[in-house]
């Protein structure tokens, strides 16, 4: 999957649950392309043993979602590549996200420490490239 983000939100919501979503052009069939990745703060015994005390990812709906998959992540200025494990792969029907997205230095920093919250075990790798 690979699509051009036109909004990129990187933030906790009211319920302290870190939302990093890139969303898109709607396609021809009017639907809304998003990649979205949900972690929490705090996991229960219940999250625990079901599996869930792990972030959370979804491509476009609830159907083709999971808690983990991502095998690594690659960051750059303007780009986001996703390679996604075989869970990840089972789940969202996809071996790979590239999402391209416009920011200035201040979002791209904030998105940048959002992600090291989540991925912070080393599945994330950034890049910048020197002028």
């Amino acid at each position: 999957m690979k699509f051009t983000a036109k909004e990129i939100f990187a933030d906790y919501d009211k319920n302290e649950i870190l939302i990093i979503g890139f969303s898109g052009e709607a396609t021809e069939h009017d639907e809304q392309i998003y990649f979205m990745i949900q972690d929490s703060n705090e996991y229960d015994h219940q999250d625990k043993e079901s599996g869930m005390d792990t972030y959370y990812i979804e491509k476009n709906d609830q159907s083709m979602s999971g808690y983990g998959g991502v095998k690594e992540l690659r960051l750059s200025k303007n780009k986001i590549q996703i390679d996604l494990d075989q869970k990840g792969i089972e789940r969202l029907k996809e071996t790979n996200i590239e999402i391209d997205f416009e920011c200035n230095s201040d979002e791209f920093k904030n998105l940048h420490e959002r992600l090291n919250q989540v991925f912070s075990s080393g599945e994330l790798k950034t890049t910048y490239k020197k002028f």
